[in-house]
């Protein structure tokens, strides 16, 4: 399973989760709105590590695609011998 599925299928357990403890609250059932959050907790954590690898892969990928680019690369290249230089 990618990432990127496994991020939508994180995301409609927490919609739905989401949706089961707002009910609870409505009703005033306290014991099962804490259950869903201890349910919730673990889920949007793997959320946020999934989301955080994705922003970090999809950082790397603009930054490959921008120094593949010729003219961003020389001016790369000429940064850097100006910084030695300086």
């Amino acid at each position: 399973m990618n990432m990127q599925s496994r991020l939508d299928e994180l995301t409609d357990q927490l919609d739905v989760l989401a949706t089961r403890q707002l009910n609870a609250r409505k009703n005033q059932e306290w014991d099962l709105v804490n259950e869903l959050y201890l349910t919730m907790r673990p889920l949007e954590q793997e959320q946020d590590t999934i989301m955080q690898r994705l922003q970090f892969e999809a950082d790397m990928q603009a930054m490959d695609d921008w120094y593949d680019d010729d003219k961003n690369r020389d001016a790369y290249n000429e940064r850097i011998v100006s910084l030695y230089l300086d």
